[in-house]
């Protein structure tokens, strides 16, 4: 997809297949479950589980789903009630038996301890890590080493492994489809940490949240954590106000410390909403780079990577640079999951020095791929459908148009001015 500020004349290039295996018919009546969290006095990785379970989650379930973890060290969960400022919230903490990890532990050895999970659903522990990594390369970039050396101390014990794991395995539970959030106020002053005397925000949160939005407060405090800043970063699909639908849940989840006359609470909600066809909204993970010295032909083997390395979308916008030289733009869209990914790519196999990267919110209409039986043969057809469930543009698959015009030893122009003669008859009259 191009933002609607896109120059004109760019090229545009499309991996849908990978869009669309995201989406299921539209045809069908369904349902949309959504995560609002309210981060109003920060966040942190037992704020945010507290909240969850908050929700009316089973103990019982989330305990067994966790019991799994591959760690000598004995622990529990302890769930209280609690009052801020004359609020009800739950408190969450882990308690501990058994080795102290002082050294702190690495990725590594957090991935073990997470994949021998086997009691965990694979996307959980799929998550989880993927939390993990988000923090480690914080903390390399930090401490200037490379991401699988960086001893994790705070954010390597068990309490926050069990916090990462469980608000993954938590949000799995609640069947959540989509997460929206709030942006987070970071805080003020200083905090002790296993280096000393650090800043707020700490370096690492202040890492993760690069790129992301975030609320001005002059609470001398840290309002939000690394394993907060982690969890939010990587689930939120979009910022901003809560949706509209039904509130099927609401659950309040507690901090530590007293804020003076801000309660410490972290609210979430869970609402319910119909989405026959609507057009839905999520977030896009924009990188972008500008190249004067980078030979046109050279995007013949970029383009194909991009997309096999998960992009969604890629553009090629001519422009001028400076000192008049023609040049282009590239822009990469992609998912946050493998925003990093790309980011290597596009800098190891272009010739630019720098990316920018942003995210920005889309508008998305319903589509499926659909194989058709046609007077002609076979093709793959994209169907695009309004809000109320109805076609409303048809096209057939270039590729697969293509394949049958060789098949058929007929030219392509007039195979698919045919075809598309053929569809719109079938499925727009």
């Amino acid at each position: 997809m191009i933002p609607s500020n896109s120059p004109t004349g760019a090229y545009r290039h499309t991996n849908m297949k990978k869009q669309l295996a995201k989406n299921k018919s539209p045809r069908a009546e369904k349902t949309v479950k959504t995560l609002f969290i309210e981060p109003y006095s920060g966040i942190s990785g037992n704020m945010i589980l507290a909240a969850l379970l908050d929700c009316g989650i089973s103990l019982h379930k989330f305990n067994k789903g966790l019991s799994g973890l591959g760690t000598d060290e004995k622990w529990k969960i302890s769930l209280t009630e609690t009052q801020k400022k004359g609020y009800r919230a739950k408190h969450l903490s882990v308690v501990t038996s058994g080795e102290h990890h002082g050294h702190g532990r690495t990725l590594p050895e957090i991935r073990r301890i997470i994949d021998s999970a086997k009691t965990l659903p694979e996307k959980v522990r799929k998550n989880a890590s993927g939390i993990f990594e988000k923090l480690a390369s914080a903390e390399a970039a930090v401490h200037g080493k490379k991401t699988e050396l960086v001893h994790f101390h705070e954010v390597g014990a068990l309490d926050a492994i069990i916090d990462i794991a469980g608000t993954c395995l938590a949000i799995h539970m609640l069947e959540i489809d989509e997460i929206i959030s709030m942006p987070p106020p970071l805080g003020a002053g200083q905090v002790r940490s296993n280096h000393g005397i650090i800043p707020v925000p700490a370096p690492a949160t202040l890492e993760l949240m690069k790129g992301f939005p975030s609320e001005k407060s002059d609470l001398k405090a840290e309002l939000t954590t690394p394993t907060g800043a982690a969890i939010l970063t990587f689930f939120t699909d979009v910022w901003g106000n809560p949706p509209g639908g039904i509130i099927l849940a609401a659950g309040y989840g507690a901090g530590t410390y007293d804020l003076g006359d801000t309660p410490n609470i972290l609210r979430v909600s869970v609402f319910q909403s119909a989405c026959r066809g609507a057009p839905s909204e999520d977030s896009v993970c924009v990188l972008e780079c500008s190249m004067d010295d980078f030979r046109g032909e050279n995007f013949s083997s970029l383009g194909p990577l991009l997309l096999k390395n998960g992009a969604f979308d890629y553009a090629i916008i001519p422009a001028t640079m400076k000192k008049n030289r023609p040049g282009i733009i590239l822009q990469v869209f992609c998912g946050r999951d493998n925003a990093d990914t790309l980011s290597d790519l596009v800098l190891r196999e272009t010739s630019t020095i720098g990316i920018r990267m942003r995210t920005e919110k889309r508008k998305i209409l319903q589509r499926e791929i659909r194989e058709v039986e046609t007077p002609f043969g076979k093709v793959m057809v994209k169907l695009v459908f309004d809000s109320k469930g109805a076609i409303v543009r048809c096209k057939v698959e270039s590729d697969s148009c293509i394949s049958l015009a060789k098949r058929l030893e007929r030219s392509y122009f007039e195979l698919n001015a045919l075809v598309d003669s053929y569809l719109s008859g079938k499925f727009l009259e």
